[in-house]
Order: structure tokens, then C-alpha cells, then sequence
């Protein structure tokens, strides 16, 4: 009897059968395609990743279009970069449904680096929140690509800071610092926040996947042990009736014999009287 193996996104994300028409289009929207338990978990990381991208992009088209309303006149180009990130995200969430689970994490990953790359750029590359936006990529990198890409990545990263470094200490290019002489503001806790639970994120993804691993070796050392314990009454079962028959013909064998040495002791009682009546009839 085998035992069942838990596959990685069951329960919400996986069954799109419900009964209300608006619930059923969200669990088809969020339901995962992936028959490969490998892919299928990739998938189910991608999914959050990128809903918790649209949701972070989402608030902050909202705060953007509050601004416009509060300030009709602003009209900075930079109001349409949110704008075009949401796009972009909806576009990766698209092709991920798609089946493109491979080139949409990588194209999330470049995405991520060049943004914070461009971050550290302006601003500094010890904006903290470049830094542990930083931290927070070379994490998810590892989870969705492989650890080796983790390990190239965070080798980029270190150069791509060495070189920005490098810039401002020759006096090519010089950040824009104005965010330390403005000290500490609400949207820079909001900032701070955004990325803390996008990490948190992360960390619980981490955390269930290791849990489905562990569940899986849970399952399988079970079903193994089943077998094993299965295998170990049939090996029994199949001696049993190896000896039953063993013992079966070796009866029927010592039977023969046994009628055989009955055969030979008849026809040597036979063979005596017929020789002496055989010589008496030549004499006769």
C-alpha cells in the first residue's frame, strides 16, 4: 500500500472546482498548471512573488493617484513609471500562466537587479533600502532559478557596487544624497515596510517549502517502509511455500524409493523359484 506524496501548492492554489462564479475565477486565476513537482513549486513561488509585486505596485499607483488629485498641476513624467511596472508585472503574471515558468523568473530577477541596481545608482549604493532590497533578490534568485544563479548573481551585485563605488570616489559620477539631509520620513517607513513584507513573504515561502520537503521524505520513508514491510511478508510467504514444496517432492521421492526397494525385494523372491523351476525344467 503506497502512500500518498503531498504535491506543492494543494488546497487553495490547486483545486479550481467552487461553487460561486467569482470565487471560481480567482481559484482558476491563482491555480496552479504544473504537472512537474519541480516546476509546480517554482510556479507556486512565482505566483506569490508576482501577486505580491502587482498588490506593492498596485498601492503604489494609488498613492501616486492621490497625489495627482491633491496636486492637479504635478505633472512630473515619473507619475507614469508605476503605471508601466504594473503593466510589466501583469504581463510576467500572464506569461507565468502561460506555462513560461523559466523565462519569467529569470525576466523577474533581471527586472529586480536592474531597478535596484538603478536605485543604488541615483541615490547611493548605501540607500538602505537598496541594500536590503539586494539582500532580498540574491534570496529569491536562489528559490526560483538555482543556487549557483544565486551565487553568479551575488558576485554581480558585489561588482556592480564595487564599480558605483568606484565612480563616486573618482568623481565621475556623484549620487543624489538628499534623502540624509531630509532625515527620516513616513514614506521612507513605508518604503522600509514594503520591502520588510516582501522579505516576510519570502520567508514563508522558504519555510513552506521546506515543510512540503520534509512532508515528501515523510511521505516517502513511510510508503518505503510499507513496502519494505510488505516485501518482507511476501519473501516469507513465498519460503513458506518454497519449503512446503520442497518438502512435498522429497516425500514423493523418498515414496519411491520406498517402492522401489519394495519392487526389488518382490522380484529377488520371485527370481529364486523361477530359477530353480527353470532348471528343473531343463532337466525335464
Amino acid at each position: 500500500m503506497n502512500a500518498p506524496t503531498p504535491q506543492f501548492g494543494n488546497g487553495f492554489f490547486s483545486k479550481p472546482n467552487y461553487p460561486r462564479k467569482g470565487v471560481h475565477f480567482f481559484r482558476l486565476l491563482f491555480a496552479l498548471k504544473s504537472i512537474d513537482e519541480d516546476k509546480r513549486r517554482k510556479e507556486f513561488i512565482l505566483l506569490i512573488i508576482l501577486t505580491t509585486s502587482i498588490l506593492i505596485v498596485l498601492a503604489l499607483n494609488l498613492s501616486v493617484l492621490i497625489r495627482l488629485l491633491q496636486s492637479p498641476d504635478f505633472t512630473d513624467l515619473r507619475v507614469a513609471v508605476p503605471f508601466i511596472i504594473l503593466l510589466a508585472f501583469v504581463f510576467l503574471f500572464w506569461l507565468m500562466k502561460k506555462q513560461h515558468i523559466t523565462i519569467t523568473s529569470y525576466i523577474v530577477v533581471g527586472v529586480y537587479f536592474f531597478s535596484i541596481s538603478f536605485a543604488a545608482y541615483t541615490w547611493g549604493i548605501d540607500l538602505p533600502a537598496a541594500l536590503l532590497s539586494f539582500g532580498v533578490l540574491l534570496f529569491i534568485s536562489g528559490m526560483l532559478i538555482s543556487a549557483r544563479f544565486g551565487i553568479g548573481l551575488a558576485i554581480a551585485t558585489a561588482a556592480i557596487l564595487i564599480y558605483f563605488a568606484y565612480l563616486e570616489e573618482h568623481g565621475i559620477h556623484t549620487p543624489d544624497r538628499a534623502w540624509i539631509q531630509q532625515g527620516i520620513r513616513v514614506s521612507d517607513a513605508i518604503n522600509f515596510s514594503i520591502i520588510l513584507l516582501f522579505l516576510t513573504v519570502i520567508s514563508w515561502l522558504a519555510n513552506s517549502q521546506i515543510n512540503k520537503s520534509l512532508q515528501r521524505a515523510r511521505y516517502s520513508e513511510e510508503a518505503l517502509k510499507q513496502e519494505k514491510d510488505l516485501l518482507e511478508i511476501t519473501v516469507q510467504n513465498r519460503t513458506k511455500a518454497l519449503r512446503k514444496i520442497e518438502l512435498q517432492k522429497i516425500s514423493e521421492l523418498s515414496q519411491f524409493a520406498e517402492f522401489g526397494r519394495l519392487a526389488a525385494g518382490l522380484f529377488h523372491d520371485l527370481i529364486n523359484p523361477l530359477n530353480g523351476l527353470l532348471l528343473n525344467i531343463h532337466r525335464l
